[in-house]
């Protein structure tokens, strides 16, 4: 992803990844999240936007940015009435050789050597990205305070699911 002086590109890329909107399903409660629009990002920022540090997000937006990936780079809007498919979006977002190379990466999570190994299932390619931060307060981040995370998609070879679990305040292994 190539960035312009104002990074305007990458801020572009979350949003199209449907962080910071609402669902329009109408759910209670729904925060909208947060990315720097219309900020001048220095090199620090940027840096740690990508990882994920400067913005936030719902576990919905979070998986519909993972779905985007196991579509093959294309949005289809989330919708809890599988009756009503009516509302059913499809729309590309990143292109398809680079959802399938992302989808290859992340298959190494849950390989041997990988950050979530326990996510594997013999004989099945999962897909995965775990995730620890700091709890955002007012103004900066928590010392003590976590936030761990998991987004798997299955099967990586041929995308049928995507799931994501947050376990607020971990503790353990």
């Amino acid at each position: 992803i190539l960035l312009d002086s104002n990074h305007n590109n990458f801020i572009n890329l979350l949003e199209n990844l449907k962080f910071a909107s609402k669902s329009n399903l109408n759910l209670s409660g729904e925060s909208t999240g947060y990315i720097p629009i219309n900020k001048k990002l220095d090199k620090f920022s940027l840096a740690t936007l990508g990882f994920g540090y400067g913005l936030n997000c719902n576990l919905l937006q979070l998986t519909t940015a993972y779905a985007i990936l196991a579509n093959n780079g294309k949005l289809v809007t989330p919708i809890i009435d599988f009756k009503n498919k009516n509302k059913y979006i499809s729309q590309i977002i990143i292109p398809e050789k680079i959802s399938k190379q992302i989808i290859k990466m992340l298959t190494t999570v849950t390989e041997p050597g990988g950050t979530a190994t326990k996510a594997s299932i013999k004989g099945l390619k999962i897909a995965g990205k775990t995730g620890t931060s700091k709890v955002a307060i007012k103004g900066g981040y928590s010392d003590n305070s976590y936030q761990s995370l998991f987004v798997g998609i299955a099967p990586a070879n041929n995308p049928k699911y995507v799931m994501a679990i947050i376990i607020n305040e971990p503790s353990g292994k």
